[in-house]
Formats: structure tokens, C-alpha cells, sequence
């Protein structure tokens, strides 16, 4: 028997490895002295073990799916698992249950950091004729809608916001906002069903004030704090969250703890922590840690998503269940439509805005691209094919390609040092 390819070592320190099996989902830690002899027998056509403790060793792998007949029963283990994945991704690409609109790409904020800082700043908000022509496409099941911008809560969108509410009035909402025009908002938000209206806060007063003023310059903070009062008072849920670096991160913490004091620990309050966008992969990873280290008896499911969300293996270990294979990256490949104010549909926030990621239009046509991350799995990715790595990373996000001339092309480099950061940090964290 030989050893399967689709496993692979992370070093969780003190030498210590973590050997993860991405054909059944298997984590186990190992000390130096396996990891030597396994690592030798990966080199095997037919393994031989030569000392009884090796066929300990030899036997716990062959129980655990470690060890397969050839090359040819591997092959059909990993397709099978495959065909599984295929036929969930076609189920879901039926159904359209989640729609996003962004209302506009304008906004009322002059933010140091930008989510969209690429994307022009224009002012057209979209139309309820294009509102009628993304329903069409999304179909009759639509069960909830994200409302996002630029700022999706303007003055100059309500009434659109409106509209889409009465087209669709038992759909379960949610949106991103800068909170600065909640108060004007709290009547239609509570007409609806509400799933949680999420608002940035970055830091107490003096830091978010400097970080996210109006375009005048002038102060948010209060007018925030007062929108969320009013949002709470009506029973509508809200999601703070805080876009921090190294040098705020504390006074979000503080931000976290002001709040939760001044609700009262209020059911409908909750809090996450993230990195700034423009921060590199590296950055990010280490700073993430850093979140995690912060508050790690207090942090909230929403910020534990910024962990989660990287790969399979992370959401495994935080929340101690079985690791479940991938075949797409994100949400972003599946049936996740995004309608913009210029007729354009795209399939992760991340790329609104963004010519070369759009995947196709909406109005007044609806067209799809083939060079687009709708149609990018990792069948579509031929260097995924062999990889050890494609059922725990789903060829990695598509955003994060040095170009995107090709789509259908693996984000290895940035997948794989996330992962070979955030899984020990993580590991060694939920174990102490």
C-alpha cells in the first residue's frame, strides 16, 4: 500500500506537524518522529514497515484513509467526493435564494482606508425598472437581499429601498452601512424582516471620528451611536463592525466594551473585528492572530467568520466539527447575484464596481461572460487537478489573481500562506 497525495503537513511548532487528509476531512497532530518516517514513506510505492512500532503506525493510517491500494483507488475517491460537489453546485445554481443590490456607488464618508477605494464614485442609484429586471433573473425564490453600496442608505435611495421591500416584503433583509442615516431608516428597516443591519464603528469616539468623517470632514461617531439606539429600541438587529489595524485594534476593544455596556449586553448587538482591505496577505494573516489573541474568551461568531472564512480546515478547528470538502472558493461562485446601478451583475462584494470582475449584465440584456468567476471551480482550474490542497481551498479567491486576464487560474501563493499561518495560530490557540 502508498500513502495518498492528497495530504499534506503544517508545522504547528515545537516540532510538531499537523497531517490533514483533505480526501476524508482527518486532522492529526504528530510529533517529529512520525513526520520523519511518514515523510519517508511518501517516497513508497509499497510500503514496508520494519519495527513493530512502524506497523502501529502503518495500521492507524490504513484505518484513518491514509493509505490506499494505487494511484488508480485514490483517484476514484476523490472523484466520487467530487461528483458529490458537482451535483450540490449544479442544485444551487437552480435556485436563487440571495440577491444583493448596491444602490449606489456614491457615499457620504471621506474614510482614510476605503473598501472600494479603485471604484469611481458615481452618483446614479439604480432604477426600479432594473429592480424588475434582476428579479426576472433571480427567479421566485428569493429568501433574503443585501442591500450595499458606496452607501446603500442615502436619502436619494430610499425610495428605491422602498421599492424593492415592496416587491418583495417577506424576504429576510440585511445591509452594510456607515449607520450615518439609520434614524431616517428605522421606519421601513421595521417593516421588514431584519436579519442584521451591519454598521461600521472604528473605534471609540476620537480614532473613528479620524478615520471616517463626512466629506466635509465633519464628525459621524454620535450620529451613528444614535441611529444604533434607535435601530435597538425597534427591535432591529445590528452587527458592529469595526475595520481596524495594528494601532487601533485596542481602541475597538474598547469601542466593543463601551457599547456592550451602554446596551446593556443587548441580544441584538454583536461585534467583529477585521483587517483593512488594503493590508497585504501577509499583514492580514498576522494581523487576524492578533484579533484572535485579543479577546479570545469574548470574540463573537462574527468575528470568528474572518477565521472561518479562509478555508475548510480553520472553520473545522474553531468550531470542533468535521472538515467539509469545497468545490468553489466562496459563495462568490455559486448563485450569489449582485446588481449595480449600471446594469452590470456581479458575485462578490469584493469586485462590485470593477470592470475586469464583473460577470456579465442584467439590464437592459442579460449576458454572461465565460472568463468570469461564476463559472470558476476547481474543475475548471487544471492546475487544481492534482493539488492536494484544491478540496480545502477551491482554487483560492479569485479577487486576490494578479491579473484577470485568465480566470481559470489557482491563487496558490496567497491560499496556501493563509493557510500555513491561520491553521497552527489557530490550532495551538483553541488548544490552550
Amino acid at each position: 500500500m502508498k500513502l495518498i497525495k492528497n495530504m499534506f503537513f503544517v508545522d504547528l511548532g515545537q516540532s510538531r506537524k499537523l497531517l490533514i487528509n483533505t480526501l476524508n476531512g482527518r486532522m492529526d497532530e504528530i510529533g517529529h518522529n512520525v513526520y520523519d518516517l511518514i515523510a519517508s514513506w511518501q517516497k513508497c510505492e509499497d510500503i514496508t514497515p520494519n519495527s513493530p512500532d512502524e506497523v502501529v503506525l502503518f495500521k492507524y493510517l490504513e484505518a484513518n484513509g491514509y493509505l490506499v491500494k494505487d494511484s488508480n483507488e485514490e483517484k476514484a475517491k476523490k472523484e466520487e467526493i467530487l461528483d458529490v460537489l458537482r451535483k450540490n453546485h449544479s442544485n444551487n445554481r437552480e435556485k436563487c435564494k440571495s440577491i444583493s443590490f448596491v444602490m449606489t456607488y456614491d457615499c457620504n464618508f471621506a474614510c482614510l482606508y476605503c473598501f472600494e477605494s479603485g471604484v469611481e464614485r458615481k452618483k446614479a442609484v439604480i432604477t426600479p425598472a432594473m429592480i424588475d429586471a434582476a428579479l426576472e433573473l433571480a427567479g421566485d425564490e428569493v429568501e433574503s437581499v443585501l442591500l450595499f453600496g458606496g452607501e446603500p442608505f442615502l436619502p436619494e435611495t430610499k425610495p428605491v429601498v422602498e421599492y424593492i421591500m415592496s416587491k418583495l416584503p417577506n424576504a429576510t433583509y440585511s445591509a452594510f452601512t456607515n449607520g450615518y442615516y439609520l434614524e431616517s431608516y428605522v421606519d421601513l428597516l421595521s417593516s421588514v424582516n431584519v436579519e442584521s443591519i451591519k454598521v461600521t464603528l472604528d473605534g471609540t469616539e476620537e480614532v473613528h471620528d479620524r478615520r471616517r468623517p463626512l466629506l466635509n470632514g465633519n464628525p459621524t461617531f454620535n450620529e451613528i451611536i444614535n441611529g444604533i439606539s434607535l435601530c435597538l429600541n425597534n427591535n432591529i438587529p445590528i452587527a458592529i463592525k469595526a475595520v481596524a489595524n495594528k494601532d487601533t485594534l485596542d481602541d475597538c476593544n474598547h469601542m466593543c466594551k463601551y457599547l456592550q455596556d451602554k446596551f446593556k449586553q443587548s441580544e441584538l448587538l454583536t461585534f467583529a473585528i477585521g483587517p483593512e482591505m488594503a493590508m497585504s496577505e501577509n499583514e492580514k494573516s498576522d494581523f487576524l492572530f492578533d484579533i484572535f489573541k485579543s479577546d479570545i474568551e469574548n470574540l463573537s461568531l462574527d468575528t470568528l467568520d474572518e477565521f472561518m472564512a479562509v478555508n475548510p480546515a480553520v472553520r473545522s478547528i474553531i468550531t470542533s466539527t468535521p472538515i467539509n470538502p469545497i468545490y468553489v472558493h466562496c459563495i462568490a461562485n455559486e448563485n450569489n447575484f449582485i446588481f449595480d446601478p449600471y446594469g452590470d451583475l456581479y458575485t462578490c462584494l469584493a469586485s462590485v464596481g470593477r470592470e475586469q470582475l464583473k460577470v456579465g449584465t442584467y439590464y437592459p440584456t442579460v449576458s454572461f461572460k465565460e472568463n468570469s468567476m461564476y463559472h470558476r471551480t476547481i474543475d475548471s482550474i487544471p492546475e487544481c487537478q492534482e493539488c492536494a490542497y484544491s478540496l480545502l481551498c477551491g482554487g483560492g479567491c479569485p479577487v486576490a489573481l494578479s491579473d484577470y486576464s485568465n480566470m481559470f487560474r489557482p491563487g496558490c501563493k496567497v491560499t496556501k500562506k493563509r493557510m500555513h499561518t491561520l491553521i497552527p495560530l489557530c490550532y495551538n490557540a483553541m488548544k490552550k
